[in-house]
């Protein structure tokens, strides 16, 4: 099993991939907003630049590492696509 087949089955796109992925990334730079130094420090060390260069095909390597080495089992998969399909529903149409 791979997470690219089971993904397939359920209809993600890889668009639906790169914006669950802009999202969580979103989500994780507001939280900086206490601390603006700190994602200045990322953005200026190019650590921002580094992590959205093929974000999704990273993403999509790692997940299926994660399930050949036994970190992750189909039901983890099961909740990702959930997660994913639900930001998917929220994504404006352009």
């Amino acid at each position: 099993m791979d997470i690219q087949r089971l993904l397939q089955e359920h209809d993600v796109a890889i668009d639906d991939i790169r914006w669950y992925l802009a999202l969580t990334t979103a989500e994780r730079f507001l939280s900086y907003q206490e601390v603006p130094e700190e994602l200045a420090l990322l953005i200026w060390r190019g650590t921002v630049a580094d992590e959205l260069y093929e974000m999704e095909e990273r993403w999509l390597s790692l997940q299926n590492q994660k399930l050949s080495d036994g970190r992750l089992d189909e039901a983890g998969i099961r909740e990702l696509i959930r997660e994913i399909k639900s930001a998917a529903e929220r994504r404006p149409l352009s």
